[in-house]
């Protein structure tokens, strides 16, 4: 009995996994399974003590089952950070590694293609933290009033690359510093058209094909294009938006009122890996492999694209936003950042 026991458990975690946001009912659950309600309630049970999935009742007296990393409202002992796929957040998934993961706490690290996915994420309630895109992060923000931007994260790291052949367009993200970029380079020199992307693996090879002769981009995937021929630097990040971090990590209220001293032992231990210049401890070696494994990028590639951001840029400009039309009232800084996070 323990053997098939096990083996359902398995599947329904699969199963929870799987249907991700979604969750899926446990009428659906016996159904899939062939198993009765009271021998699927049993192994739900077991596998809700063991911190694998949560049971939410719903509506109607139907039970909805979640994985821990989907389930849509916080859980103890439980913190999904979510991300896009740069090595800007090494010393970030570091810090989590030292501090989250050493309280007991399991830590899950989920990256994404575009901002968009990711703030409808962090908006649903299935993520804790989001390392994210600056502007797009103060302007979601202001608009939902269900986060706290807690620190910048780094400056650099990215640019306009640019080649021969392709349409006369920079190829860049809508939700994220790189529009900034690109919007600030455009001028007499460089095309006047922004052709958008979703995906940076899919945008690296519409740049490499030829579809822009432009893509403004970061690290890693900087790095990666430089290494092929015919490719060059057109514009870099900090010669058009100086120190002004590229993203930043913000975490929910909810969260930020539950969990204040953790963050702020968050905050403390990121800004120490920032000022390191030595990426080959232990704690560096683990998140370097995460983000080359949500990157595609290989190791070596990653480590090195570390030496092109500057770290120490944790605060957030409030001249550099107003160059940029974000003009923030006396309330928005009070709710929306922690303090010291912004400077003039």
């Amino acid at each position: 009995m323990s053997g098939k026991s096990s083996r359902i458990r398995d599947k329904i975690v699969d199963l929870a996994q799987k249907k991700g946001r979604d969750g899926i009912y446990q009428k659906d659950l016996q159904i899939s399974l062939g198993i009765s309600k009271s021998y699927c309630s049993e192994q739900l049970a077991f596998l809700s003590a063991k911190e694998h999935v949560v049971a939410k009742l719903k509506e109607g007296g139907l039970v909805k089952i979640y994985h821990i990393e989907y389930y849509p409202d916080i859980i103890e002992g439980v913190i999904r950070v979510g991300m896009l796929r740069s090595s800007e957040y090494i010393p970030s998934i570091a810090a989590f590694n030292e501090v989250f993961s050493d309280s007991g706490s399991k830590v899950f690290f989920r990256f994404y293609d575009g901002t968009r996915e990711l703030f409808q994420d962090f908006n649903r309630g299935t993520l804790e933290f989001m390392l994210a895109p600056t502007t797009a992060t103060i302007m979601s923000g202001i608009v939902e009033d269900n986060l706290v931007i807690i620190s910048g994260l780094a400056s650099g790291g990215s640019g306009i690359l640019s080649h021969q052949t392709g349409r006369s367009a920079i190829l860049s993200t809508e939700l994220s510093s790189m529009i900034s970029l690109a919007s600030e380079s455009m001028g007499h020199e460089f095309p006047v058209e922004i052709e958008s992307f979703d995906n940076p693996r899919e945008a690296l090879n519409d740049f490499i094909t030829g579809k822009c002769r432009m893509i403004a981009i970061w690290e890693p995937y900087y790095s990666h294009i430089l290494q092929q021929p015919g490719n060059s630097v057109a514009v870099e990040y900090r010669d058009v938006m100086g120190d002004f971090p590229c993203c930043c990590a913000a975490v929910s209220k909810r969260f930020f009122e539950l969990w204040k001293r953790l963050i702020g032992r968050w905050i403390v231990e990121y800004r120490k890996m920032a000022g390191l210049k030595d990426f080959t401890s232990i704690k560096f070696r683990k998140a370097i492999r995460i983000v080359s494994e949500g990157t595609g990028i290989h190791e070596a590639l990653v480590e090195k694209s570390l030496m092109n951001y500057d770290f120490s840029s944790n605060h957030i400009g409030l001249e550099k936003l107003k160059k940029m039309s974000i003009n923030l009232s006396a309330r928005q800084k009070e709710r929306l950042f922690l303090a010291d996070t912004l400077v003039d």
